[in-house]
């Protein structure tokens, strides 16, 4: 007996429950008989042998289905077989007769469908021996038929409380076990194929229980693992959807990221409506191989690292996604670079100081003794000729030693700062340049001292970056202003000016974003108004761009007032 175990339309399993055919003949059918040729055995629809005492398993298999197919698999007379065939399609009950060749004699069948089963009780008589007994007793058909109808409901309500009844307790426990009930049940039967079967489904439970239990403290250990991660970490399928992240990366790439179902990962924290140009996930799932890309997102430097996730035949399914932001890391490999070059500078500008010093002495001890040996001499040419290698030598000692002055390392701390001294001493260090370009460079400098208070190394940083950016957007024979003045608010205002190519209005608001750049000629990374951007910010000030493409651009930088305050203070 076989029982479908269904939860929601969905098929948990099959319930099978074996039952013994020692049983069911000793208690209902073995001691059934109508005069001397009836007897009883039963079918299945399709014509499967539950039980026929002329067709008995063979050897000890009592208890086991009886397969046989009565109608296809075993050599009966073919007038016994179309009998067969109309009883088991003629209805819920009925009476067919064939005629037996072989012994002569006409048999009747009398027939009835089991309730809940899918069988057929069938009562065969000699229709002789039928005839004799309802000649004597008129009643007699009548009777058989009402005892064989009592005899198959009995039979019904035996299997149904037996078999039918238990089994449809156990399917609901198997539709409770499949909604995570595992609570212990008592055994609807004390039949013994039942009650192991109920034994079963406990134990079933039981160990079912446990290993959810397990999964679910290892789901949480993993989970716990997965949010202290730090940064983003999440896992994206083939369609590029979410469906996996970590709660830190919620918070730190996206602030109004709501976790849904099929979430996009480029909807969600870039705010776009296709996948990235170059994705690397793509790349990932194409080749399996792990990647790593940097970009950016909401001003942050991120770098990404890519993973794939195989299925059981070694094709990528899934891309593990680790973020990171770098922006600081970035700020401060930069700001290292620029403290090395300086300190390079420094070190060249110490060994030519060092070997100019002695020519240069030499030079300034020969123009002294030329002018002590012509003192006599009322020729100007002598003396013009003295003045201007005195001049020279003082110009290119002075040059010399504002050069070590600006390549040397500033204070950690806050110091006075002369801006007039630090813009001649960058444009010291561009000068080469700006020859090559014929670039006239105009200094506007209030006459007055000009003094910020604060950090030398950050302000060197953001007035190299601003010069060097006009210098390069100029191609040649171009105009650079460099104009600098307390403003009426006691703030310090710097300003520089170019008329170069100006700046693509489409770049103009993106200026200051990382690896955002207007120089077309591929050396610009991008990061140098960002970083002075960032330094800008840090000191307090404020940094505005004005650009026409074709007529140049105006960087206009203010500092607070009280980087002069904090100095009389």
């Amino acid at each position: 007996m076989f029982q479908p175990l269904v939860s929601e339309e969905r098929l948990l399993g099959v319930a099978c429950i074996d039952v013994r055919l020692e049983t069911l003949k000793n208690n209902f059918l073995a001691d059934f008989r109508l005069s001397n040729t009836g007897f009883v055995y039963v079918l299945d629809r399709e014509g499967g042998i539950i039980y026929h005492p002329e067709f008995l398993p063979q050897g000890n298999t009592q208890g086991e289905m009886f397969l046989t197919n009565i109608i296809t698999d075993v050599e009966i007379e073919e007038n016994y077989r179309k009998a067969l065939v109309e009883m088991l399609s003629g209805g819920e009950e009925g009476i067919v007769s064939y005629n037996d060749t072989l012994f002569n004699k006409k048999k009747l069948i009398a027939y009835s469908t089991i309730a809940e089963q899918d069988w057929t009780l069938a009562v065969e008589i000699d229709y002789g021996d039928f005839m004799a007994d309802a000649s004597l007793k008129p009643g007699n058909l009548f009777l058989y038929i009402l005892f064989a109808s009592i005899a198959l409901l009995l039979f019904s309500v035996f299997l149904y409380r037996q078999y039918t009844k238990p089994i449809r307790v156990l399917r609901d426990e198997a539709r409770h076990i499949a909604e995570g009930n595992y609570e212990y049940s008592e055994s609807p039967s004390e039949l013994t194929e039942i009650k192991a079967l109920s034994n079963a489904f406990n134990g079933m439970k039981k160990e079912i229980k446990d290993y959810t239990d397990s999964l679910i403290r290892k789901n949480k250990i993993i989970e716990s693992v997965f949010n202290s991660i730090s940064g983003l970490l999440m896992i994206v399928d083939s369609e590029y959807n979410i469906i996996l992240i970590n709660e830190k990366g919620k918070r730190k790439f996206s602030e109004d990221f709501e976790e849904t179902t099929a979430t996009k990962c480029y909807s969600s924290l870039l705010g776009r409506q296709t996948p990235c140009k170059g994705c690397k996930i793509h790349d990932v799932l194409m080749t399996g191989a792990p990647s790593n890309s940097r970009m950016v997102i909401k001003n942050e430097i991120i770098d990404n690292e890519y993973f794939p996730i195989y299925d059981n035949s070694k094709n990528v399914i899934e891309v593990v996604v680790n973020s990171h932001k770098v922006t600081k890391s970035v700020l401060m490999e930069k700001e290292l670079l620029q403290k090395e070059k300086l300190a390079g500078i420094g070190q060249i500008s110490s060994a030519i100081a060092h070997e100019l010093k002695t020519p240069l002495a030499v030079v300034r001890g020969a123009a002294y003794l030329i002018d002590v040996y012509t003192g006599n001499s009322n020729d100007p040419r002598i003396k013009e000729a003295i003045t201007t290698i005195s001049a020279v030598v003082e110009g290119a000692e002075k040059t010399i030693y504002n050069l070590l002055d600006f390549s040397s390392p500033g204070r950690e701390s806050a110091e006075r700062i002369d801006i007039t001294k630090l813009i001649n001493q960058i444009l010291l260090l561009s000068n080469k340049e700006r020859v090559h370009k014929n670039i006239i460079t105009k200094i506007c400098l209030n006459p007055d001292p000009l003094y910020y208070f604060g950090q030398l190394e950050h302000l060197k940083t953001i007035l190299q970056n601003v010069i060097s950016n006009a210098i390069n957007a100029i191609s040649e024979d171009g105009v650079i202003t460099i104009s600098a003045e307390y403003s009426e608010k006691n703030e310090l205002k710097i300003s520089v000016k170019d008329n170069g190519c100006g700046i693509p209005e489409e770049i103009l608001d993106n200026l200051f974003k990382p690896f955002i750049t207007s120089d077309k000629s591929g050396k610009g990374t991008g990061l140098g108004l960002w970083i002075t951007k960032m330094m800008v910010d840090r000191m307090g000030g404020t940094i505005t761009i004005e650009s026409t493409p074709m007529i140049g651009t105006e960087i206009t930088i203010r500092f607070p007032e009280y980087s002069r305050k904090q100095e009389k203070q």
